[in-house]
């Protein structure tokens, strides 16, 4: 599970795997850069990896990432997938699987 969290006024993105069908969860692990929108999306592979996206400021830009996350290892590639300088938003992404492509 990934989730946005705004806790004391301070933007996050929280990342949790779940070996029990989603029963409990490992401790979450923390994925942005510090300076989190939120705005989420998650995506299952089938090696058993993840795909997260989300938005977070990078000066006057809003920035979409995307990581590739595994159980034990937590965000092992990060990336910036789009770069947005405009005064319109990104709004909200979201990813799909089309055969095995994303």
């Amino acid at each position: 599970v990934v989730w946005f969290t705004g806790v004391d006024d301070v933007g996050a993105v929280k990342l949790a795997f779940s070996d029990g069908s989603g029963k409990s969860f490992a401790a979450p692990t923390r994925i942005d850069f510090g300076d989190a929108l939120g705005r989420v999306d998650i995506l299952f592979l089938e090696d058993g990896s993840v795909l997260v996206t989300w938005l977070e400021w990078q000066g006057d830009d809003e920035v979409l990432f995307v990581c590739r996350a595994l159980e034990d290892e937590g965000c092992v590639t990060r990336q910036v997938l789009a770069r947005n300088s405009s005064d319109a938003s990104m709004n909200f992404p979201r990813m799909a699987r089309i055969g095995h492509d994303v």
